[in-house]
């Protein structure tokens, strides 16, 4: 960080560094962004105050946040003496397990290819469809990599989830987390056929996701839902399975 002229400058290098550590942080220590920004407010010897919405955005890297408050977040870093472990990928690690364990080495190119595309779900209306995106890119290894937006329309309150795809037989299994809470979202899909002239694809099963648990209840709150997702938007492109 520089200081000129009394201003604190801080460059993008390092709010990515510092971002990188906090998530890292919470990583380690098992907390969510509520509480990690508690810490950072009831540890900083001068009692300064920082918005949670403020750390939220600048966890996502959505916003630019004020050179303040990013430097009391480096210094609640640097008194705790936290230091990030070297990092693994960890997609890598997931998809290449995930793979192995349902579909071996057989790894079969021709059945992954027409997965890859952008995905919306076909019963949505027309605005969620625009705020609910999955995307299925290709991977240097068994599996392929997945990136999904949900929620509203303000984009650094979305939630961003990443994953892997696998085959698992007939069925394709998509193993997902959200980037800042580590909440797991799963898809089990299977492919719907579709007419010749239509080049897209349809995907069609159930997924579940883990939802923030109640303070006190010791129960895990869970949401399942029939979902059928497209890689386009044609009409009357669905044929029988």
């Amino acid at each position: 960080m520089n200081e000129t002229g009394g201003l604190i400058t801080v460059s993008e290098e390092e709010r990515a560094r510092i971002r990188a550590a906090l998530q890292a942080y919470m990583r380690a220590h098992r907390i969510g962004v509520p509480t990690l920004c508690a810490l950072v407010i009831d540890r900083d010897p001068r009692q300064r105050e920082m918005p949670l919405s403020t750390l939220q955005r600048f966890l996502r890297g959505k916003h630019r946040t004020g050179d303040a408050y990013v430097t009391m977040c480096a210094q609640f870093l640097e008194r705790e003496g936290f230091t990030p472990p070297e990092e693994r990928d960890p997609l890598a690690d997931l998809g290449g397990a995930m793979a192995g364990f349902w579909s071996g080495r057989d790894f079969d190119a021709a059945a992954f290819a027409p997965l890859v595309g952008t995905y919306v779900h076909v019963y949505a209306k027309d605005t969620d469809k625009e705020q609910n995106v999955l995307t299925v890119r290709e991977a240097p290894a068994h599996y392929l990599a997945v990136q999904e937006q949900r929620g509203g329309v303000v984009p650094e309150l979305r939630y961003n989830f990443e994953g892997v795809l696998v085959r698992a037989g007939v069925l394709f299994l998509i193993a997902m987390r959200e980037t800042l809470t580590g909440l797991p979202r799963t898809y089990w899909l299977e492919r719907l056929s579709s007419p010749p002239q239509y080049r897209g694809t349809y995907l069609q099963g159930q997924a579940t996701e883990a939802l923030f648990r109640v303070e006190g209840d010791n129960g895990t709150c869970m949401k399942t839902e029939q979902v059928l997702i497209e890689s386009g938007r044609a009409r009357g492109a669905i044929s029988s399975v």
